[in-house]
């Protein structure tokens, strides 16, 4: 094992997702009404291109899908809105840093990581653009640059639990099966590579297990026993 993928919100990021997503929806709601935008129409196109891009079928990107449902549903065309969403991003999107916290045992596992030779990517749900993705990054203490590359909605067709978002992923950085670690906290969405024969490390801070019974996974245990974990793996 010489590759490892993190999740990135409830993983990297200490993150209560309810409260993130709840705070979120706020921001954005009342950013958009000092824009003098219809909220509710907003908010439809929003709904629309999540939902779509969650059963995106790999034709396209999920950010082409997104724009195309959002568009439809907020009757709104993309070039009307890419602009305003790009400044929420850059100015109001990080004021959310306030609902969540490093965890600095994340932090020294992944420096500790980064020493040892291991090469690292985030495989986040990719529902954002990648300068969301990056902001949360840096709300964990951590830098795009610890890692190869990020999923994001620009680059990515599918979304969890759809193992062909790992699949797709996977070949494109021309990573093999037997090389990687995932590590994660929800069983379901971030448990699917385990389809493709990929150990799961599910670290429980944040855990989300919507299934019955204990979760499935050759690793559980919180932040600080990952940290000891990854001591005493080998230099790559």
């Amino acid at each position: 094992m010489k590759t490892i993928f993190f999740d990135l919100d409830g993983t990297l990021l200490s993150m209560d997702l309810e409260l993130f997503i709840s705070s979120y929806m706020t921001q954005i709601t009342s950013f958009f009404r000092n824009q003098g935008r219809d909220v509710n129409s907003i908010v439809a196109g929003m709904s629309s291109g999540i939902k779509a891009m969650l059963v995106n079928d790999g034709k396209q990107t999920n950010e082409d899908v997104f724009w195309k449902a959002f568009s439809k549903a907020a009757n709104l065309e993309r070039e009307q809105m890419l602009d305003e969403f790009n400044t929420f991003y850059g100015l109001e999107f990080p004021k959310l840093k306030e609902c969540v916290e490093a965890n600095q045992y994340i932090v020294k596992a992944i420096g500790t990581l980064k020493e040892k030779g291991y090469t690292m990517y985030v495989t986040t749900n990719p529902i954002f653009p990648k300068m969301a993705v990056y902001e949360r990054l840096r709300w964990a203490g951590l830098d795009h640059a610890d890692f190869v590359d990020v999923t994001s909605y620009e680059n990515s067709s599918y979304c969890k639990p759809n193992v062909e978002y790992y699949k797709q992923f996977m070949a494109t950085q021309n990573v093999a099966v037997s090389e990687c670690l995932m590590v994660g906290n929800d069983s379901i969405e971030d448990g699917a590579i385990q389809q493709l024969g990929v150990e799961l490390y599910l670290i429980d801070d944040f855990l989300i297990h919507k299934g019955e019974g204990e979760p499935s996974c050759k690793y559980i245990s919180n932040s600080a026993k990952f940290l000891e974990f990854v001591e005493k793996l080998p230099n790559v």
